[in-house]
């Protein structure tokens, strides 16, 4: 008689401990999940976001802002009216505070979340952090909490329309220098409808557009390339908090599949001395399966003040060179403005130190003695003895040079 093993029979003893087949079947679980993920008989359809589209940063209480931030796409606040921090933060766009425009986005975003809190789940996550996954279209869900920590992978499958949505049924939150990279995909569908609150670490380079019911914080120098920061969805007091931030609005439509990048920057000599160049070098590198080279351009901002611009070189590294920085120190970034087929990115800033000019000392000029006209020889010289208080000196006297 042919004997029957269970396939928890077939494992080895060790692996057989409660301990070991609960992580076995969790990562059965994902497994499955994520490999039917394609195959889904119903594909992620993106919120109806209206005139949200246009809006980079949307709340409901207050925005407040620390530092020199950038936003490109619209800024909105409803039914708040305290928007603080610009300058030295920049906006891009039109700024709505309380008024019909702001009003309407707000409804907008309150319908875009009931779209994204309906979509049915692909795939359920919850107690799973996102970093170290790669992640196809569809609809990836968490009961409570998600948790960024590292690089997570979006991989559109050459679709440029292709939609991915995360539900969390509390918080996101990423920890410090976490990233969202998209391969082989379109920017526009990347969506994450949060149940409370979203908070991004410092240095997160994030992608996609947050749909949050309260409130969100993005930590210093966290970027949304491309993407949005929409808050209060459902309630009155939802809020942004920017703190030297880049976010830009994904562009119009998707047309071709794109990828991330990630940008670097060096500077040389530092520190520096004022009035000498310093030079400038960013290196612009992209996730995309197969390998390929960014095109475009780069800028140099330190803080809302572009410093130049400077053209990306077939392999993909832009340099710039300026004398023209001040004594001082010196915050910079280099942000790439993106392409067809490549997503923006920003460096990590770097500070560049100048220091004054040395001042030059200045070289004494030689007082000349005139001659005795007509013979060449030294003239008359009258010496004197220095006169000391109580102690007799000798006359002056005349000596003659020998001749």
């Amino acid at each position: 008689m042919m004997r029957r093993w269970s396939a928890t029979q077939r494992l080895p003893a060790r692996l057989r401990e409660p301990r070991w087949l609960g992580m076995l079947g969790s990562a059965l679980v994902l497994g499955s999940a994520l490999a039917l993920a394609p195959l889904s008989a119903i594909a992620a359809v993106a919120p109806r976001l209206g005139t949200d589209t246009s809006f980079a940063v949307l709340a409901a209480s207050t925005v407040t802002n620390t530092g020199p931030t950038s936003i490109t796409g619209d800024l909105g606040l409803s039914p708040g009216s305290s928007v603080t921090g610009f300058p030295p933060g920049q906006v891009n766009g039109a700024t709505h505070v309380d008024d019909a425009v702001a009003v309407g986005a707000k409804r907008d975003l309150s319908t875009a979340y009931d779209d994204a809190f309906g979509a049915p789940c692909t795939a359920t996550l919850t107690g799973v952090d996102l970093g170290g996954l790669t992640l196809v279209p569809g609809v990836y869900c968490f009961a409570t909490s998600a948790q960024l920590t590292g690089t997570l992978t979006l991989n559109g499958l050459g679709d440029p329309n292709g939609v991915f949505i995360f539900k969390t049924g509390s918080t996101l939150t990423t920890a410090s220098s976490s990233k969202v990279a998209i391969i082989n995909g379109g920017p526009c569908g990347v969506f994450w409808q949060i149940g409370s609150s979203a908070t991004l670490g410092t240095d997160t380079s994030f992608v996609g557009t947050l749909l949050v019911n309260t409130s969100i914080t993005m930590n210093t120098r966290a970027t949304i390339l491309p993407g949005r920061a929409l808050a209060g969805a459902k309630t009155p007091s939802g809020a942004v908090t920017l703190d030297s931030n880049i976010i830009q609005t994904p562009p119009g439509t998707c047309t071709t599949p794109s990828s991330s990048t990630t940008t670097t920057l060096t500077t040389s000599p530092n520190p520096s001395t004022a009035a000498s160049p310093v030079r400038f070098a960013a290196s612009v590198r992209s996730a995309a399966i197969p390998p390929a080279t960014p095109v475009g351009s780069v800028t140099f901002p330190e803080g809302s003040t572009t410093l130049g611009t400077a053209p990306l070189d077939t392999t993909g590294n832009a340099t710039f060179t300026t004398p023209a920085l001040a004594p001082g120190s010196h915050t910079i970034r280099a942000v790439y403005q993106g392409a067809p087929g490549f997503l923006p990115s920003a460096s990590t800033a770097v500070v560049q130190t100048v220091t004054p000019a040395p001042t030059p000392t200045p070289t004494p000029t030689p007082t000349p003695t005139p001659g005795l006209p007509g013979t060449g020889h030294p003239a008359w010289s009258l010496a004197t003895t220095p006169w000391t208080p109580g102690v007799w000196a000798p006359p002056e006297c005349l000596s003659m040079p020998a001749p």
